[in-house]
């Protein structure tokens, strides 16, 4: 049998668009982006991680509750959209970011010894943020 436990290690952005927006009036707004920036990321394993790329992904979504993928990609022909507050000023960023984990793999075998290994993995996130600039 083999387990797998999952930690994040860090993530970084890979493509992204931002900017920051002020909305001077005391309605909401919301403006649509044009996005200028294009990428595809696809997810990665070392081999001793002894799964799929597809178990991988899954294990982390169930175990972190993240919404990594196997691929993901955003193209210069999308458009995103930022919803701004009444008499706010806001900050956005949109893109891919590449989520980073160390894997620590346990193998129980037949006569119940164990072997512990680590390996190392990334997967890709379609991934927004707006703060209040």
């Amino acid at each position: 049998m083999t387990s797998r436990y999952y930690e994040q290690i860090g993530w970084d952005w890979k493509t992204s668009d931002s900017g920051t927006i002020s909305n001077s009036s005391g309605a909401s707004i919301s403006r649509a982006i044009a996005r200028t920036n294009s990428g595809t990321l696809t997810a990665t394993a070392g081999a001793e991680i002894s799964a799929t790329v597809d178990t991988f992904i899954g294990e982390i979504q169930a175990k972190l509750g993240l919404s990594v993928s196997v691929s993901a990609t955003v193209t210069n022909t999308e458009t995103f959209t930022v919803n701004v507050p009444a008499w706010t000023t806001v900050s956005y960023r949109d893109g891919l970011i590449e989520r980073r984990f160390s894997v620590r793999v346990v193998r129980t075998y037949s006569n119940c010894r164990t072997s512990t290994t680590w390996a190392t993995a990334s997967a890709p996130e379609r991934y927004s943020e707006v703060r209040n600039a």
